[in-house]
């Protein structure tokens, strides 16, 4: 009872000094009680009534869900009907035509065999036409026709002038030959399907629409026999039978099926067939919904999508809520969408929730009662237990009145009861343990102060709003800001770059968030220049309470641009080699295909049935081929040497009509021999009466217009190539245009890039290294030039380069003439060759026996010295320089430190010019390039014997 009146007391004066501990603590267990009681029902009420609404929002969903999936179902059986109509279409329509030929054919054949033998043939085919021309079918639209095999119409009802008239060209509206197709069927396969293209005769357009005809022989007659549809007549049909068997489809209580066209046309509305035209395009429902509309947009999803809206019901006036599934029928452009009216389900909902309800108030009773009971119990307990509190708590208040304050230690020693002696060592301890915790703390404090000031990367601590607390030497160093510049202000404002602030606030985000993050981008000074650093971020946290987060920034400048070169010489590293490896499989198949030739031809060669013109033709293909070799390796020679810029020009004086007329009668002949027949090659000269004399190097001139004139004729089916110059200002420009396949926009930048060629499919086509344009711009370059090409693409390439106009005076240089071997005479001459392999002396030894000179033949170096040392009157030495046992280079050395004067001519396959000048500084007289021709090894011969 005291404590009841205690309970009333508080109540009264709440904040009464005066009330007792234990009293309050009785009091605040009544009450904890009492809020815990109230809690749980309010909570629990609460929940039910929540369960209650999600039963009713499940129960609705999944009303919605089987109706969208009934619908769904619906509109999927009335399309997939649909579609399997338009499947059958073709066949359908074949079926038909094949069925009413096979008629036509069937009266013919009773008629011809009745009449055979008893009236003339002329007054059967009248019988058969005037029995098959009153006969029409598909509306009257339909009819036959009969055309002889010698193209002349027999029978056409819809045009009888046209009977016995001669129509075997006659052509459609597309032009294509009617009654040649219908021909070829009949004398390949006797009956077939053909299709031509007619202006319908009941259009209102010109456009030609598609008709299929199906044909078949009548052999007695020498006719053919047929009839035809057009596709649209018979699609048309089809789309009346779809429609009609739609209009009867029906399902659940208002269902029904609709259809519409992608311009709003009514088709089928409220079940009902729409016989006359009607546009609803624009239709709006109570709300202003534009239903149709809507319509169109879910058929751009192909599987078809759920529109809503109010509409009419079936069954009355009412206008209620609607829910369809629209699907489209792209082949004939139509809309088939099932709908169902959503106000079926408030009935349901309205008799789940009077179920529902009814069930929480039986649960309400059913807990309320046993928790108004337990709270009884609770109240008794504690009364029994803030009595026995009271005596236990008036001792211990008595002991601690003689106890230390704060950081005071208690004396342990005046506490005479065991349980507490405990709870005053545990005070002691925590007290000594709170005063170690507060030197450790400061000894971090001073750590962290030092490490944060002394730290070689920029750190800023930014509370939790994202302003500047604090940052260090460090940060002001690299970005230029001073504390009292940035104190309370946002960092992100005087370091981020303004198209990088929405990725910042981004990063910022998460440390206000507790995460940490690390990140790189870009930052600003205060100077205005951009760094790049590597960002840290880091949330303090105290007791799960965020203090606040530092930003350490360093600067990676120097290390993303380090990583940049990285990645793009690898990226360059990458695409050479792949380049590369796509140039020596295309380099493989370059060289096999003349080597294919020689060895191929070679071999006719051996066969005794070879007539002398297809050996001519076989040597004149083997010469070819070996050019061809010859040039490839030339250019790889020479592109090698562009690369290690060891590549020189030579300049003379010439005359550049001179050199053009060599080209022109050069691919002239090359021409004839790929049977270029199609393409007309055209020379072009701005000075035509008299020589253009100018100072370069006419041999690399030559081989520029040469690979031009090679890609041009290989690149252009038919048409022309046309090549020549012009000058302008100090300039002679030089072209070589051609009419071929051209050049895409995007794919000019890099032909002129070694190993590359403008589409690399081309390789597989016409061949080629992917050199030559390489070479090409090299070369002009070297010639002081420019190289550039206008080219579009399927409407064939310019090619232009310059070179300086040096000019100069009539050309005084002779060619040299070719020397006959006939008029060679070298009977008093004696020539040593020095070769190791048999096959090369016996070309020489076959060149050089035509001449009368006495020949002998040393397979190694040592041999060239002991012949010599045998007899030295040699006339000239033609010295190989790889041979086994001793070099050429060791042998001449000896011929030269033992005072033997013979002159020695070197056979090398060097071509780079500086390799061939050292050859010449070892003491050689002069040198042949291999592979040797009969005229080369002769001029050189003839320099030294003559």
């Amino acid at each position: 009872m005291a404590n009841f009146k205690s309970f009333l007391t508080f109540f009264r004066n709440p904040f009464n000094r005066e009330v007792k501990l234990v009293n309050l603590i009785f009091i605040q267990i009544v009450l904890l009680i009492s809020l815990v009681f109230i809690f749980i029902v309010y909570f629990w009420i609460k929940r039910e009534n929540k369960n209650l609404q999600e039963e009713i929002s499940s129960t609705q969903q999944e009303f919605i869900e089987s109706q969208k999936e009934s619908i769904r179902i619906e509109t999927k059986r009335a399309v997939n009907y649909i579609n399997y109509k338009i499947s059958q279409t073709d066949d359908h329509i074949k079926d038909k035509l094949t069925s009413r030929v096979n008629i036509a054919y069937n009266i013919a054949s009773n008629i011809y065999s009745k009449n055979k033998g008893r009236i003339p043939v002329s007054e059967i085919k009248d019988l058969i036409v005037e029995a098959l021309r009153p006969i029409r079918f598909d509306s009257g639209r339909g009819y036959y026709f009969i055309v002889s095999l010698d193209g002349y119409e027999i029978l056409f009802p819809v045009s009888p002038e046209t009977e016995g008239k001669y129509v075997f060209n006659l052509q459609d509206d597309l032009g294509n030959f009617v009654v040649r197709d219908e021909l070829d069927v009949i004398n390949t396969k006797q009956e077939g399907f053909v299709t031509n293209y007619w202006t319908h005769p009941d259009s209102d357009t010109s456009m030609a629409l598609k008709k299929i005809s199906y044909v078949k022989l009548f052999e007695p007659l020498n006719w053919y026999i047929g009839t035809g549809d057009y596709y649209a007549d018979f699609n048309a049909s089809i789309q009346n039978e779809v429609l009609d068997w739609l209009s009867n489809y029906r399902f659940g209580n208002e269902g029904y099926i609709f259809v519409n066209t992608y311009d709003g046309d009514a088709l089928l509305m409220d079940g009902n067939i729409i016989k006359e035209k009607k546009n609803i395009w624009n239709l709006e429902d109570p709300n202003g919904i534009k239903v149709i509309q809507e319509e169109r947009n879910a058929v751009n999803n192909p599987e078809g999508d759920f529109i809503y809206y109010s509409w009419r019901k079936l069954r009355s006036s009412d206008v209620g809520q609607k829910m369809s599934f629209v699907e489209g029928i792209p082949k004939w452009k139509w809309m088939v969408g099932a709908g169902v009216y959503l106000d079926e389900i408030n009935q349901v909902l309205e008799t789940k929730k009077t179920e529902i309800s009814k069930k929480i108030n039986q649960n309400i009773l059913m807990v309320v009662l046993p928790l108004s009971v337990l709270f009884i119990l609770i109240y008794i307990f504690a009364l029994y237990l803030s009595k026995k509190a009271t005596s236990i708590i008036n001792s211990f208040i008595e002991f601690f009145k003689t106890a230390s304050f704060e950081n005071i230690l208690i004396d342990e020693s005046k506490i005479n009861f065991s349980e507490f002696k405990v709870l005053a060592n545990s005070a002691n301890k925590m007290i000594l343990e709170i005063k170690e915790s507060d030197r450790r703390n400061q000894e971090e404090e001073a750590r962290y102060e030092k490490l944060f000031e002394e730290s070689p990367e920029a750190i800023a601590f930014l509370n939790t709003e994202g302003h500047v607390q604090r940052v260090n030497p460090a940060f002001t160093k690299l970005f230029g800001y001073e504390i009292s510049e940035i104190l309370n202000k946002e960092l992100d404002d005087f370091i981020v770059p303004a198209e990088l602030k929405h990725q910042a606030s981004i990063f910022t985000k998460k440390f206000k968030e507790g995460f940490n993050d690390q990140i790189e981008a870009i930052r600003v000074t205060k100077n205005k220049l951009k760094v790049y650093v590597s960002i840290i971020g880091t949330p303090v946290s105290v007791y799960q309470h965020l203090l606040g987060f530092y930003v350490i920034y360093r600067d990676i400048s120097e290390q993303k641009t380090f990583e940049q070169q990285l990645y793009d010489s690898k990226i360059k590293a990458e695409e050479s080699d792949r380049l590369k490896t796509s140039f020596l499989t295309n380099l493989s198949h370059e060289i096999r295909t003349p080597l294919n030739a020689i060895i191929g031809f070679s071999t006719l060669l051996n066969t005794k049935e070879i007539s002398k013109e297809d050996q001519k033709e076989y040597l004149k293909i083997l010469g070819n081929s070996g050019k061809l070799l010859l040039e490839i390796i030339d250019n790889i020679i020479d592109i090698s040497k562009v690369e290690s810029s060891t590549l020189t020009v030579n300049k003379t004086n010439g005359n550049l009509n001179t050199l053009l007329d060599e080209l022109l009668i050069e691919f002239i002949e090359f021409k004839n021999t790929m049977k270029y027949d199609e393409i007309d090659l055209i020379l072009q000269k701005e000075i035509v009466e008299k020589e253009l004399i100018t100072f370069t190097d006419f041999k690399r001139l030559k081989q520029v217009f040469a690979n031009l004139l090679d890609n041009a004729l290989k690149f252009t089916e038919k048409g022309s190539v046309q090549f020549g110059y012009y000058i302008k200002n100090q300039d002679i420009i030089c072209y070589v245009k051609d009419s071929g396949i051209g050049i895409k926009e995007d794919e000019i930048q890099f032909i002129f890039d070694r190993f590359r060629q403008a589409d690399e499919s081309t390789t597989r086509k016409y061949g080629g290294t992917g050199i030559g344009l390489a070479l090409c711009k090299s070369l002009v370059n070297l010639l002081g030039g420019t190289l550039w090409v206008e080219s579009e693409k399927n409407k064939g390439s310019n090619f232009y380069f310059s070179i300086p106009y040096h000019k100069t005076g009539p050309s005084k240089i002779k060619p040299r003439q070719p020397l006959v071997v006939e008029n060679i005479d070298w009977s008093t001459k004696r020539i040593l060759i020095a070769e190791d392999v048999e096959t090369n002396y016996q070309l020489l030894f076959t060149f050089l026996s035509k001449t009368k000179a006495e020949i002998s033949w040393a397979k190694d170096g040592k041999e060239v010295i002991n012949m010599v040392n045998e007899n030295p009157q040699y006339d000239l030495i033609l010295m190989d320089i790889n041979m086994p046992i001793m070099n050429g280079h060791e042998a001449l050395k000896y011929l030269i430190d033992n005072g033997y004067k013979i002159p020695v001519i070197v056979q090398t396959a060097y071509a780079a010019e500086d390799q061939r000048n050292e050859i010449l500084d070892l003491g050689y007289q002069d040198y042949i390039l291999k592979p040797i021709t009969f005229q080369s090894l002769l001029q050189k011969l003839s320099k030294f014997l003559d």
